[in-house]
């Protein structure tokens, strides 16, 4: 990964996070990608909230450690929706970041990395008041 895109958007941080919530699993070592997933279930009942999140992380072979591919948040594009949609999509492998409003653009840009530091601290925050109530890992794909 670049080393810019890495400190800019202070992932080493954000990897301390995810290797945490990784803890519990038993990742078979033919694993090459997993979605971990975050959601808080009054969201969906609620349609406000702390939105689901999805993380998907991936290594170069079983011996690399885990680096995030892409990182996105859901939420409801208009208040009828019936299903969530992507709000935020911070893509670290292609370095692109995509928005409804403003569709996609290039990720190192000053403004969307002082979006995504502003919603790490509250990624941050709200795992530290243990606000998720559902956390699964998918595997999406095997060497």
């Amino acid at each position: 990964m670049n080393s810019d895109i890495k400190r800019n958007f202070k992932l080493d941080q954000f990897h301390q996070l995810v290797e945490l919530l990784m803890e519990p699993y038993d990742i078979p070592t033919e694993i090459k990608r997993v979605a971990l997933n975050l959601k808080v279930e009054s969201f969906y009942r609620n349609r406000s909230g702390i939105q689901p999140i999805e993380v998907q992380l991936e290594r170069a072979n079983s011996n690399k450690p885990w680096e995030v591919r892409f990182i996105a948040s859901f939420d409801y594009p208009t208040p009828e929706a019936e299903n969530v949609e992507v709000s935020l999509y911070f893509n670290f492998k292609h370095q692109w970041f995509y928005q409804p409003d403003i569709q996609r653009c290039e990720l190192n840009r000053p403004e969307v990395q002082s979006l995504f530091i502003s919603w790490l601290k509250a990624f941050t925050h709200h795992l530290k008041a243990s606000q998720f109530d559902t956390q699964t890992l998918t595997i999406v794909s095997r060497f």
